[in-house]
């Protein structure tokens, strides 16, 4: 874990954009080529990382996580985004991937399609894009991870915790995502309803 967390940061860059005319969604991602990749999928946790995992055809994975954070003035009017992205190391885009598959993660029903599965506006929402020659759809979960919100017993909610355990092994989200955060200038910053200031 330790080898793999200092290869993530030293492939770190930040990059900016402009907000007018661009929102988070837009960050940049592979466009699938079904003559160079097997399968793509993306997880994005909330509007402040995007995990993006990469099997192509000759069977080598690549990775990329992307922090991103809206800088705003005073008044809380936005100004742009700050993003971060750093690569991930293939052994462990390759696990993830293979566990995300074991799961059923090509064929899990969103969340408003699962009788039971509660959905919300606050707190931790989890999207997956998945992309293969076969393959093309989006679904959400809404507070995967709280039990006092869905029930740990839906078999949808076992898979996405399974993958997400998977993912975290691997991938320390929240330490690197505050890392990010104590890397930036002074200012004011948001992501989601959360508004922090760096003095």
């Amino acid at each position: 874990m330790m080898k793999h967390f200092f290869s993530l940061i030293a492939s770190l860059i930040i990059f900016q954009g402009s907000v007018f005319g661009q929102s988070n969604d837009l960050v940049q991602r592979t466009n699938f080529d079904e003559l160079i990749h097997e399968r793509i999928y993306t997880i994005e946790i909330n509007d402040r990382q995007l995990l993006e995992l990469v099997k192509s055809m000759n069977h080598s994975y690549e990775g990329v996580l992307i922090n991103s954070v809206l800088k705003v003035n005073r008044k809380g009017e936005p100004i742009k985004y700050i993003r971060q992205r750093l690569a991930i190391p293939g052994d462990d885009v390759e696990k993830i991937m293979n566990e995300a598959f074991k799961q059923g993660v090509e064929s899990i029903p969103s969340c408003s399609e699962v009788e039971g599965c509660i959905t919300g506006f606050d707190g931790t929402s989890i999207s997956f894009h998945i992309k293969t020659t076969d393959v093309d759809r989006e679904f959400s979960y809404w507070e995967p991870e709280n039990d006092y919100y869905q029930n740990p017993d839906l078999k949808e909610i076992a898979k996405i915790r399974g993958i997400l355990e998977t993912i975290k092994m691997k991938i320390d989200l929240n330490y690197l995502f505050d890392q990010f955060i104590d890397s930036l200038p002074i200012g004011i910053y948001r992501h989601g309803g959360i508004v922090v200031t760096k003095r």
